[in-house]
């Protein structure tokens, strides 16, 4: 892989990101990149990156790779292999089939919010094989064409020989979903010959496993998480990847308060009852005076099993209507369950 200029025309290692190319993506990326290439002609390129230092005193980490497809602008993300999201130290991406005379590689600063560009290019003709460079050969003059010759009787088919790459499919039928308040359970299709699986969380490995589902705890309540996974094989001890499954973002949530009851078992009051929900530091109970009428909050009820009210504030012969909802406390802010199903009663005492 090497850095070409508008012109096509390779830039040596002086010239790299000099002049118009100088960006902050160029100045990221740390040394010559990395690009395994299947027997299916698909590319896995991956690029050490660093830190820079502006102004003398600031330090950026790009963060946010994209590989974009010029033309099309068509883009991919990266994924952070080495390090973590907010600094990686390697970053690794498919190239896209479609892009023949190279992608650009895109990343947003973690202080300044722009983003920046390098330009990547395949020169196809120096790629080798691993190991030593090969001699070219003379060309040799064309041959006469000879007789059409007679049919050779079918083969049988030869099995595939230790040096065969194998093909990975990729997990089918994935699935992402918040099963509490801080986990998240992904799940995909056993892979036929797969030796394992690894999955990915906001771009980065976070378990390899040989069965078919993970659950990841320990999250932080009303976050966005991003999941992918990708099988793989093991060939002469080193891994063969599938392709990623398509990402998959799910939000950890606190439970719908359930089983919510009302009653007027004491004079002049109306008694709230519901079940607890896991995680909550705490209870919203909402009233209105009618079906359709506006819930307003009536009290906040602190305590994760503190799950009853009564409220006192009510007419005889009269219809109220309630409503809970659960919270939890994070980073300082409050993030709300949802609203339970309305429950009603009419004040007879």
């Amino acid at each position: 892989m090497k850095l070409q200029d508008k012109d096509k025309t390779n830039l040596d290692a002086a010239d790299i990101f000099s002049d118009s190319y100088k960006s902050q993506a160029g100045d990221c990326i740390n040394g010559p990149a990395e690009v395994k290439v299947s027997s299916d002609g698909e590319a896995i390129v991956t690029v050490a990156v660093r830190p820079i230092t502006v102004y003398n005193k600031i330090t950026l980490w790009g963060k946010n790779w994209k590989i974009v497809q010029p033309g099309t602008n068509q883009k991919v993300d990266a994924t952070v292999v080495e390090g973590t999201a907010d600094k990686p130290t390697k970053i690794q991406f498919t190239w896209p089939k479609e892009a023949k005379n190279g992608v650009y590689v895109q990343s947003t600063a973690n202080i300044i919010d722009k983003s920046a560009q390098a330009i990547f290019a395949f020169n196809w003709k120096e790629a080798k094989l691993d190991g030593a460079d090969q001699p070219s050969t003379p060309d040799t003059p064309d041959q006469p064409s000879t007789p059409d010759q007679p049919n050779t009787p079918d083969t049988p088919d030869q099995p595939n020989t230790p040096d065969t790459p194998a093909t990975v499919k990729v997990p089918a039928s994935f699935k992402v979903s918040a099963i509490d308040y801080q986990k998240a359970k992904v799940s995909w299709a056993k892979v036929d010959g797969a030796a394992g699986y690894e999955v990915y969380q906001n771009g980065k490995k976070v378990k390899d496993t040989t069965a078919t589902s993970y659950t990841k705890s320990g999250l932080k309540t009303g976050s966005t998480y991003k999941y992918k996974v990708r099988a793989y094989q093991v060939t002469k001890n080193k891994k063969i990847y599938s392709n990623y499954t398509v990402e998959k973002s799910v939000k950890t949530v606190l439970g719908k308060v359930s089983n919510i009851k009302v009653n007027n078992s004491k004079k002049m009051t109306a008694t709230v009852t519901w079940k607890k929900v896991s995680g909550a530091n705490g209870y919203y109970v909402y009233r209105a005076t009618s079906a359709k009428g506006k819930y307003k909050q009536l009290k906040i009820v602190k305590g994760n099993a503190a799950v009853t009210y009564a409220d006192k504030k009510v007419k005889k012969n009269k219809k109220y209507y309630y409503k809970v909802r659960a919270y939890r406390s994070v980073s300082g802010k409050n993030v709300y369950g949802t609203y339970s199903s309305a429950v009603n009663v009419t004040i007879k005492k």
